[in-house]
């Protein structure tokens, strides 16, 4: 017969309820981190668009140049991406290579 432990757990199910917290935070973190790329792809597809509208470019093109501003002056991907979409004129970083 198994004896009942008033709230008082075994060590087994101890560190399995440690476990489970521990993979929780881990899950938690992971979805940040998915949430995190989601949103930046999406500024980055958003940014795309624009500089493919304004530059009469494909899409390609425009991930290109766009990744090429970034990686030439040590800017990561999404800010530039940003600030195509916020900025009224292409920023100086992109536009050099559309020429």
């Amino acid at each position: 017969m198994a004896q009942i432990n008033e709230g008082y757990e075994t060590p087994k199910e101890r560190e399995a309820i440690l476990r489970l917290i521990e993979l929780n935070a881990q899950l938690m973190e992971k979805t940040n981190q998915l949430e995190g790329a989601l949103d930046s792809r999406v500024v980055i597809e958003q940014a795309k668009g624009v500089l493919a509208a304004q530059h009469e470019i494909d899409l390609q093109t425009a991930f290109d140049v766009l990744r090429r501003g970034a990686r030439s002056h040590q800017l990561k991907l999404r800010v530039l991406a940003e600030r195509v979409i916020t900025e009224p004129a292409t920023p100086r970083e992109i536009a050099r290579y559309l020429d």
